[in-house]
């Protein structure tokens, strides 16, 4: 998930996500832009796997939900799209 910068670059380190966190930030995004059946989709694909293992189980939830978010934060970049 990191750009080759920030694996090689001291000063700039890579983000650290505790799960917590990831969660609470997709869900403030996803009311804001009104993604929440998107995100519902999403998660109810990743809760029906029986590994977590599986290369891309869930791509086309996660595309769908990716492009709700972004469409809205491209044209909002307040609030829970500033982060």
């Amino acid at each position: 998930m990191w750009t080759r910068r920030e694996e090689l670059d001291p000063v700039h380190p890579p983000r650290t996500w505790d799960c917590a966190s990831l969660c609470e930030d997709m869900e403030a995004k996803s009311q804001a832009a009104d993604c929440t059946s998107e995100l519902d989709d999403y998660m109810g694909c990743l809760n029906d796997q029986r590994s977590v293992c599986e290369l891309d189980p869930c791509g086309s939830e996660a595309i769908r939900h990716t492009t709700c978010v972004l469409s809205y934060c491209l044209e909002n970049r307040e609030g829970p799209c500033s982060r």
